[in-house]
């Protein structure tokens, strides 16, 4: 449902937005991507981890309630932020931009709550709701996107708004599913205060959080560098491709996690690191498997992927989307393999790699793509991610000593 839903609404924006359009609506989602990397992910993270915790104790009220406090003022700070820089934007360039801020701003928010939402009933081993859930996001996002433009305007900024639209109903529509993993209307928040939960929160959170800076840079600066040296038409069949690529990777290496993760988090304080380690390499190997036929795949009938899923206004450079899939699957390999820290409470170790990940991203990307033109940018992020392979392997080696 997932893949299916993902493919159709990659089908639907470039058919209906165009390369130009769609280059608009990917710049616009690298400001959700920001508030993604530097707060949604990490909080994300942190409830996923600290929900087993905190059921063991029986003291979920408490959890709960350090969520929702966290999550509120968290979505006060950003709409004033967005607001702020939108509006400083608007008298400096243009309403345009004034508008895919605002939009792609709000679509963050929803986005990271959905995704905290996901993470929760995915640590509580809801598979079925979690399925269920992204599966209906993949579908309900672009046909809301679909439909506005339609009706409205054939721009980035209005597809960001029907996503919003979209969110709005999702994630109040999974907020009627917390109550099957302990979540009360009426927490104890004179005890949240008490506890030691924030500090426990920020300790586990705070490495996230500086992976998330760089990770905004590593997952944006692509389609800024293709922005700089050429124009959206580049940046639209980019972002084509790279999510043609990406979704298949995404669903089949988080059903995958899905099923592993939770498990290793709750078997870590019970078994050694070692077998937690030989259980992750496990969860790597059906991962290279099934990605193996997938690139096959993408090698031998690219043009035709790209015809039949976007149009053939976005087959320019349909020969490096094999490229991309390998990136792709070496990044997420790479990141099982950050789980090792995860479930000992020890994601430190892996500040480093992130940092030098992002700086390889930006800086190889643009020194690429000056020389090698459109194809440099991927060439670079392949670069980066086999440096990034490596270098979590090495720190692995220390976490296991």
């Amino acid at each position: 449902m997932s893949f299916s839903g993902g493919a159709v609404g990659i089908k639907l924006l470039t058919s209906t937005l165009g390369p130009e359009g769609y280059g608009e609506l990917a710049l616009g989602m690298t400001i959700a991507i920001v508030l993604q990397q530097i707060f949604y992910g990490p909080f994300g993270q942190v409830a996923f981890r600290y929900y087993s915790i905190y059921r063991q104790k029986n003291q979920l009220n408490i959890f709960f309630d350090a969520l929702k406090r966290i999550g509120l003022w968290s979505i006060a700070i950003f709409v004033l932020m967005s607001l702020i820089v939108g509006y400083f934007i608007k008298i400096t360039i243009s309403n345009q931009w004034f508008y895919l801020i605002i939009f792609a701003s709000l679509f963050g928010i929803l986005d990271g709550i959905n995704g905290i939402l996901i993470a929760l009933q995915n640590a509580a081993r809801q598979r079925k709701v979690v399925a269920f859930f992204q599966g209906l996001t993949q579908w309900a996002r672009p046909l809301a996107g679909v439909t506005a433009v339609i009706l409205f305007s054939r721009n980035g900024q209005t597809a960001l708004a029907g996503f919003c639209v979209a969110m709005v109903f999702i994630t109040a529509y999974q907020g009627k599913f917390l109550g099957k993993i302990g979540f009360k209307s009426k927490t104890d928040s004179e005890r949240s205060y008490k506890d030691n939960i924030y500090k426990n929160f920020f300790n586990y959170g705070y490495p996230f959080l500086i992976w998330g800076i760089f990770g905004a840079v590593q997952f944006s600066s692509d389609r800024w560098i293709l922005k700089y040296f050429f124009s959206e038409r580049e940046v639209g069949i980019y972002s084509a491709m790279y999510q043609i690529a990406n979704v298949p990777v995404l669903i089949i290496g988080g059903i995958l996690s899905q099923f592993v993760t939770p498990i290793l988090f709750e078997k870590s304080n019970i078994v050694n690191k070692k077998t937690v380690y030989r259980l992750i390499k496990q969860l790597n190997f059906f991962l290279i498997i099934i990605m193996s036929f997938l690139l096959i795949g993408y090698y031998f009938f690219s043009l035709e992927i790209l015809t039949y899923i976007a149009s053939n206004k976005f087959v320019t450079y349909h020969r490096y989307l094999p490229l991309i899939l390998i990136s792709f699957t070496l990044f997420l390999i790479t990141q099982n393999l950050t789980i090792l820290g995860s479930s000992l409470l020890n994601v430190k170790v892996y500040i480093f790699p992130k940092i030098v990940l992002s700086l390889n991203v930006l800086v190889l990307g643009f020194v690429f793509t000056y020389f090698l033109g459109f194809k440099g940018i991927i060439i670079s992020s392949l670069i980066a991610n086999i440096i990034y392979f490596l270098h979590v392997i090495y720190t692995n080696q220390f976490v296991l000593s």
